[in-house]
């Protein structure tokens, strides 16, 4: 079976045709308050990259930003952060916010990858993009194939 560039192997695993390897395993963080939405993405995007992906779901910004916030103190790697824009708590575009200002804070090397999907247009908040504040902008009703191709720029590397 053929997404585009990708290949589904023996296994069922998803892998991208070519050169590139997985950075397993990883480790996302991911912030919807639409549970059918959380795990129709998770079952369809996110879990086929691998097995081991360990998935972090949260449907609140408070408990996600403690956690996210706790995990950066810990020293643990968090490999990307996927989030809606509307959902109790902290919204998206402020937990992007906090999350860059605690990167600062801390003198992090490397930004954590962050993706947003949500069904508000990426022009309310041009910061986002303008700013490099995160690495990718998609609409919730784009192709599965736009978001497995965001994950694999962020999740493969050469």
């Amino acid at each position: 079976m053929h997404l585009s560039k990708w290949n589904i192997s023996a296994t069922g695993k998803l892998f991208l045709a070519g050169a590139s390897k997985l950075n397993a395993p990883a480790r996302i963080v991911y912030l919807d308050d639409h549970q059918l939405f959380r795990n129709g993405l998770a079952d369809q995007c996110i879990r086929p990259f691998s097995k081991d992906t360990e998935l972090i779901q949260f449907s609140d910004g408070n408990l996600a930003w403690e956690f996210i916030r706790s995990d950066f103190n810990s020293g643990n790697k968090i490999d990307l952060v996927i989030t809606d824009i509307n959902h109790p708590g902290i919204k998206g575009n402020q937990l992007v916010e906090f999350i860059r200002e605690q990167e600062n804070i801390e003198k992090k090397e490397k930004p954590v990858p962050i993706m947003i999907i949500s069904m508000i247009a990426v022009s309310y908040f041009p910061d986002l993009l303008s700013k490099n504040m995160i690495n990718y902008y998609v609409c919730k009703s784009a192709e599965i194939e736009k978001v497995i191709d965001c994950l694999e720029a962020i999740l493969y590397f050469e």
